[in-house]
């Protein structure tokens, strides 16, 4: 039998368009469904009484969709990788100051700091507590299309998305984030660390936040994700609406409030846990620190990685000792310590700068 040619072209034509267009969206359980639709389909070719497929056209055919898929995956790969090699740039270790990167340019701000993005005007405004910055024309064109942001041990920062999502990242993380998505088809941020996302819901723009092996993709929501390139586990908490997260291997779950997902990158073990208490979770956020049900020790640990500070327990009977209550950690770090001593039965004793010894108090 002969095949029209030219009605070949035009269903490669139409396949080409649509892996293009829609491949790289693909979760794993619909591309396994997308290539055993596609495989009956050229089955059935073969043996319709009407239209038989030389095995050449089936090759090339076959030959020409893997291409695309190949050229599609490539792409999204390229667009994370860079994405990535761009968070790679910031060591969030060594930064004393909150600091941001747009194109080739660096700027530090303090512990605390709003980042709000303005394409209607081709400007970003910052705000800390010392400082008001505004990027705009010739400096947001140097910028390109996303910016990165490293926010150090005590410190918190604010990003304001030009759609109006607000995230709000922990100290100890980096993200780089689009600086318009106004009218973006896929809105994304790839995140190290740990960050609070309020996603402003649009239909016709999915929200997606890859953090190091774990992608969630939200449908209007907020939630917490935490994903720390020094930890093994990648977690994801739902506060309310839905989201789905889906690991690097494509294993895929939609949430429900208060359910955390758990990935593990080194034994690919993945979980679900309901949490009795989200606002817990996401203290941390509004600055206070919960005692509620932990131990001195906990505490501590707390304590230490919101000021970069350490204690040494000079007498070990102290550690499991519980408490209540909370502190707040906008406060300087010698008024946090001599609140906690008034209600925990120790002293704290300052050995150096970043340093403290905990005795029992007598």
């Amino acid at each position: 039998m002969i095949v029209n040619r030219y009605q070949m072209n035009y269903q490669l034509k139409d396949i080409k368009n649509f892996f293009i267009s829609h491949e790289p969206m693909l979760s794993s359980d619909e591309k396994k469904v997308m290539w055993k639709n596609i495989i009956c389909s050229v089955r059935r070719s073969q043996t319709h009484g009407n239209i038989r497929l030389k095995p050449l056209f089936i090759r090339i055919a076959a030959a020409a969709v893997a291409l695309l898929i190949i050229g599609g995956a490539l792409l999204y790969m390229n667009r994370n990788n860079s994405m990535e090699s761009d968070l790679a740039l910031l060591d969030v270790a060594k930064c004393k100051n909150t600091t941001i990167v747009f194109g080739d340019n660096t700027m530090m701000f303090g512990r605390r700091c709003t980042v709000k993005c303005l394409p209607r005007h081709d400007m970003v405004e910052i705000i800390d507590g010392t400082s008001h910055v505004l990027l705009k024309n010739k400096d947001m064109k140097n910028a390109g299309k996303s910016l990165a942001i490293a926010v150090p041990s005590q410190s918190r920062a604010h990003i304001i998305l030009s759609d109006g999502t607000v995230i709000t990242m922990r100290e100890g993380s980096k993200m780089t984030f689009p600086f318009d998505v106004t009218n973006a088809k896929l809105r994304e941020v790839s995140i190290d660390g740990e960050a609070y996302f309020s996603v402003h819901h649009k239909a016709t723009s999915s929200f997606t936040a890859m953090g190091r092996g774990l992608t969630v993709k939200d449908l209007g929501t907020e939630f917490l994700l935490s994903t720390y390139s020094r930890n093994a586990e990648r977690q994801v908490t739902l506060i309310n609406g839905v989201v789905s997260a889906m690991t690097e291997l494509g294993d895929r779950i939609i949430l429900k409030p208060g359910e955390t997902f758990v990935y593990n990158i080194l034994t690919r073990h993945t979980t679900v846990k309901t949490e009795q208490d989200t606002e817990k979770l996401t203290d941390w956020k509004d600055d206070i620190i919960n005692l509620d049900g932990h131990t001195l020790n906990v505490i501590l640990q707390q304590v230490s990685k919101a000021y970069n500070v350490h204690f040494h327990f000079v007498d070990n009977n102290v550690r499991n000792i519980c408490l209540s209550g909370k502190l707040d950690a906008r406060l300087p770090i010698g008024e946090l310590l001599e609140n906690l001593s008034k209600i925990a039965p120790i002293n704290i004793i300052k050995k150096s700068e970043n340093s403290y010894n905990i005795i029992t108090k007598k």
